[in-house]
C-alpha cells in the first residue's frame, strides 16, 4: 500500500530531524577535540613554564648556598639581568635637571598670569613633558584670542626669538581679550580675584551679560492700536 501525504511528510520530517541530531553531534564532538586540543597545548606551555621556574629558583638558591654558578649560566643570566635593567631605564622618565625644573615654572607663572584673567589656572607640565611641548600646550587655549596666529601651528616655529615673539604676541592679545570678553548674554560670567591695598581678596565678574539683565522679563512692544473697541463689560 502507498504511502500517503501525511505519511510522507512525516518521513521527511523525521529524517530531517536525524539528519540534524547527528550533525549536531558531530559538531559537538569536533568542538569538543578542539577544546581539547587547547587545553594539552596550555597544560604543555604550563608545564614548560614551571620547569623555567623550577630553574630559576634552584639558581637563587645556589646563590644563597653559597655554590658557584657555571660560566654559562653565569653569562646568561647576566645578560638577561642587563637587558631587563635596560628596559626599566628606558621605561622611566627622566630626572629633571634643576634648570629644567626652573624653566618649566617660569613657563607656568607666565601663561598663569594670563590664564587667570580668564578665571582660571594654567595646567602644570606633564611627567616627562618638555619645556617645549609644554609651552606650546600652553599656548593651545590662548591663540584663538590672537588675530595673527589663531591658525598658527606653534610646532613648526623653531626655539628661539621668533618663537618667544609669538608666545608673547598670544599671551599679550589674550589678556586684552579677557578684559572685554564676548559671547552671547547668556554665558558664564568670568571671575576675577585680586588684592586691594589692605590685602583683602576681592573678587569681580566680567562678561557680556550681568545676573540682573538675567533675571529681567522679556522686553515688550506695541505693534498696533484698535481704533473704536468697545470697552469690556463690567
Amino acid at each position: 500500500m502507498p504511502e500517503s501525504e501525511e505519511e510522507k511528510r512525516a518521513r521527511e520530517i523525521g529524517d530531517a530531524i536525524k539528519a540534524h541530531d547527528a550533525k549536531r553531534a558531530k559538531d559537538d564532538d569536533d568542538a569538543r577535540r578542539a577544546t581539547d586540543a587547547k587545553l594539552d597545548k596550555m597544560l604543555e606551555c604550563l608545564d614548560g613554564l614551571s620547569k623555567r621556574m623550577d630553574a630559576v629558583e634552584a639558581r637563587y638558591a645556589d646563590d644563597e648556598d653559597g655554590k658557584p654558578e657555571s660560566a654559562a649560566n653565569a653569562t646568561g643570566a647576566g645578560s638577561a639581568d642587563a637587558r631587563a635593567d635596560a628596559v626599566a631605564a628606558d621605561s622611566r622618565p627622566r630626572a629633571r635637571t634643576d634648570e629644567e625644573r626652573n624653566a618649566l615654572a617660569a613657563a607656568q607663572v607666565k601663561a598663569d598670569e594670563v590664564a587667570v584673567a580668564w578665571g582660571e589656572r594654567a595646567p602644570p607640565p606633564l611627567t616627562g613633558e618638555l619645556l617645549r611641548e609644554y609651552r606650546i600646550r600652553l599656548l593651545r587655549d590662548h591663540k584663538r584670542h590672537s588675530k595673527d596666529y589663531a591658525d598658527v601651528d606653534f610646532a613648526t616655529i623653531p626655539d628661539g626669538k621668533a618663537f618667544d615673539v609669538a608666545e608673547a604676541r598670544v599671551f599679550a592679545d589674550s589678556a586684552a581679550a579677557s578684559a572685554n570678553p564676548s559671547g552671547p548674554e547668556n554665558a558664564p560670567l568670568i571671575p576675577r580675584e585680586r588684592r586691594d591695598a589692605s590685602g583683602r581678596m576681592i573678587t569681580t565678574f566680567h562678561g557680556a551679560g550681568t545676573f540682573i539683565r538675567r533675571m529681567t522679563r522679556p522686553s515688550r512692544r506695541v505693534i498696533d492700536f484698535m481704533h473704536g473697541a468697545q470697552p469690556r463689560p463690567a
